[in-house]
C-alpha cells in the first residue's frame, strides 16, 4: 500500500509540473531557436529577449509591427516577410544567417527591454563550435550593449570582440521603435 501510495505522489507531482504555468518570462523555448544556428552560421543577428508575441507564437520577430523581416527581405533581396516561419528560417539559414538572443532568461513584464531584471547572458562560448563560421554579430538594437551593461554589468560588444566575432550596432527593427509605421 506504501508503495503504490508512494506511486501516486509521484505521478500527481509530475502530473502538478506538466499543467502549470511556467512564469511569462520563461515561456520561450530556446531549445528550438538554436535551429536557426548552424555549422554554416557565418552572420548573427542578436536581439535582447524576445517580446510577448514572439513568445506567445513561439517565433523570432512575429509581432506585425516588427520590421525584421522587412529589412531582412530587403538586405537578401528575396522575399521573406509573406513566408510561413519555418521557410523563413530556411532562407535565413540558405544565406548563413542565425538569429538569437543576448539573454538567456529574463524577468520581464510586458515586451519593452527597459522592464528587463534578472536577466542571465547568454552563453556565447558555445558559439565557438556551434558556429565554426560564424565572423560577424549584428546587434538589433543600438541600446542593447548599454541595456546589457546596464542589468548585468558586462559590455556585451566587448565579451563578443573578445571571442573574435565583427559586432556592429543595428537600428532595432522593433515595432517600439519604429513608430507603428
Amino acid at each position: 500500500f506504501f508503495v503504490l501510495r508512494t506511486h501516486f505522489f509521484y505521478l500527481f507531482f509530475f502530473f502538478f509540473l506538466m499543467i502549470r504555468r511556467p512564469p511569462r518570462s520563461t515561456l520561450f523555448p530556446y531549445t528550438t531557436l538554436f535551429r536557426s544556428l548552424d555549422k554554416n552560421t557565418k552572420i548573427l543577428i542578436l536581439g535582447t529577449y524576445p517580446g510577448e508575441v514572439a513568445i506567445g507564437t513561439q517565433k523570432y520577430y512575429s509581432n506585425p509591427r516588427n520590421k525584421f523581416y522587412d529589412l531582412i527581405s530587403k538586405a537578401i533581396k528575396q522575399d521573406v516577410k509573406d513566408k510561413n516561419y519555418q521557410k523563413k528560417i530556411r532562407i535565413l539559414k540558405q544565406y548563413g544567417i542565425g538569429l538569437w538572443d543576448v539573454f538567456e532568461s529574463v524577468e520581464r513584464e510586458g515586451s519593452r527591454d527597459n522592464k528587463i531584471k534578472n536577466a542571465v547572458l547568454n552563453n556565447f562560448n558555445i558559439l565557438k563550435s556551434k558556429c565554426p563560421k560564424l565572423k560577424i554579430i549584428y546587434l538589433n538594437g543600438v541600446t542593447i550593449v548599454r541595456r546589457v551593461k546596464i542589468i548585468t554589468g558586462v559590455n556585451i560588444k566587448d565579451e563578443l570582440n573578445n571571442l573574435g566575432y565583427k559586432v556592429i550596432e543595428l537600428q532595432s527593427s522593433s515595432g517600439a521603435n519604429n513608430g507603428n509605421k
